[in-house]
């Protein structure tokens, strides 16, 4: 754990490619070999959320990174591919973290509809060796868009 004061750090870390299309890109805050992904839900992308920099700091505190997923469904490529497409990314993310940032293990977390990317992905890469031992996954407000304005107008 680090004695310094508890300060969100939202523009600290490294923004890279993963893969060769402009969409897959990533940016990890911290630089620990445990790392937790996170998939912002429809329409997010990177910092989509009010809790990125304080969650940034907190598991740096905890000696994990943050590392926020861009991938070819966020921002406004929500609805043009699929969820296999979707957990294909993800899983080449994995790699290159594994590969090239030293990964040990990881956590993913999806919000909202980022939440069905992540069962895609466990569905799909559980017992992939060539990627970081999956060390959990976290579904937070599991419910898309979609789906509660649906439900909104019954």
């Amino acid at each position: 754990m680090s004695d310094r004061p508890h300060q969100p750090l939202p523009e600290l870390g490294t923004l890279f490619r993963y893969g060769k299309r402009s969409a897959q890109v990533a940016f990890q805050s911290g630089a620990h070999p445990s790392q937790v992904v996170y998939i912002g839900g429809m329409d997010e992308g990177l910092i989509g959320v009010p809790y990125i920099p304080s969650l940034a700091s907190s598991l740096d505190d905890q000696g994990w990174s943050l590392v926020q997923a861009q991938i070819s469904s966020s921002y406004l490529g929500y609805g043009v591919g699929s969820l296999d497409r979707d957990a294909k990314e993800l899983a080449m993310l994995a790699a290159h973290l594994k590969a090239e940032r030293g990964c040990q293990r990881i956590v993913i977390i999806g919000h909202s509809t980022g939440c069905q990317d992540v069962v895609r992905y466990v569905k799909r890469n559980l017992s992939d060796t060539d990627l970081p031992p999956l060390a959990g996954a976290v579904l937070q407000a599991p419910v898309s868009r979609t789906r509660r304005n649906v439900c909104s107008r019954v």
